[in-house]
């Protein structure tokens, strides 16, 4: 059975997904990788730029 996932760009809406099954699950990320993309996450206080690649507090303080 196959299953699709997904959310709007923008809506805010922090999101995971959860294997309950006994079989492997495979992710598979879509998207375009520019020098300007930045990652926020909705759902914690983190954030992530391609740029440099790391992983930032939203106020630009490093992540521990």
């Amino acid at each position: 059975m196959s299953r699709t996932c997904r959310n709007a760009k923008g809506t805010g809406n922090g999101h995971h997904m959860i294997n309950r099954s006994s079989r492997l699950a495979v992710y598979l990320r879509v998207g375009a990788r520019v020098y300007e993309d930045l990652t926020i996450c909705s759902d914690v206080d983190m954030m992530s730029a391609n740029a440099d690649g790391r992983f930032v507090h939203k106020d630009g303080s490093p992540s521990a």
